[in-house]
């Protein structure tokens, strides 16, 4: 019995210098702070994405409604026939379509990593 309460007090004082000191008064103040900020940029992180993801398809979208109407149209512009124009259309479109999926494919690939 003196020997269980020896190894009690033993352990309190063991317990006792465990214990960790704050290096600041507002340092657990500061890192939630950090954690709720970060977990709301998170979420405005997510939303932006969502949005961009939403503009980019609407924008394809648009864009092959302005391919359609070029393909169907007979009018020339400032001595371009209308098959120039629609080819230049085309490449524009194919090369700004390929750069933004490009960018959509990173913003993704960032956001899960």
């Amino acid at each position: 019995m003196l020997n269980e309460e020896s190894d009690d007090k033993r352990l309190s004082e063991i317990m006792k210098k465990s214990m960790l000191r704050m290096p600041f008064s507002d340092f657990e103040e500061k890192v939630m702070f950090a954690i709720n900020k970060q977990a709301r940029y998170k979420q405005i992180v997510l939303k932006d994405t969502k949005l961009s993801c939403f503009f980019f398809l609407l924008g394809t979208g648009f864009g092959v409604g302005v391919n359609y109407y070029l393909s169907h149209a007979n009018q020339n512009l400032m001595g371009l026939s209308s098959a120039q124009i629609l080819l230049f259309y085309q490449v524009s479109f194919v090369l700004f379509f390929l750069m933004q999926l490009d960018k959509i494919f990173k913003l993704i690939h960032n956001l899960k990593s």
